[in-house]
């Protein structure tokens, strides 16, 4: 909790700091979203463990990595893709805010796929009556 608290708003202030050096105003505003994001669905998934619910728990905690890993899968995705040397880093821009747009979506993806491959119980037969069932006997009280 607390290394999210201080990374998310770092990582928004090493951004911001860019952009007066000359960086676009977009990527602050991802960098700002991504922060968000990250301590909204970190600051969530303590609610639910503090309440004991740990299923909620850890499908916050998945959406709460993902965002996490967004800055890390725009230099992955512009490093293998080589699209960071197109244009003078035309596509970075669309690439970042890609990734944080999609990054919750993946994450329900994961949550979905593991609940669909879950196994569920059988549900429970009744017990077979064995022979013909004799008709019951009505007591009546005088």
């Amino acid at each position: 909790m607390a290394g999210v608290f201080v990374a998310a708003p770092l990582g928004f202030y090493i951004q911001y700091f860019n952009e007066r050096a000359g960086g676009a105003r977009s990527f602050s505003v991802a960098a700002a979203v991504d922060a968000i994001l990250w301590i909204v669905t970190t600051a969530i998934a303590f609610a639910f463990i503090l309440k004991g619910k740990v299923q909620q728990h850890r499908q916050w905690m998945t959406r709460s990595f993902a965002v996490a890993l967004v800055f890390l899968e725009v230099r992955v995705v512009l490093g293998v893709t080589g699209l960071e040397k197109v244009n003078g880093g035309a596509f970075d821009e669309t690439v970042v805010w890609a990734c944080v747009a999609f990054s919750l979506l993946f994450a329900d993806v994961v949550l979905q796929w593991q609940e669909l491959r879950a196994k569920r119980p059988a549900p429970a037969r009744a017990p077979a009556t064995t022979g013909a069932s004799a008709p019951s006997a009505v007591l009546s009280g005088d």
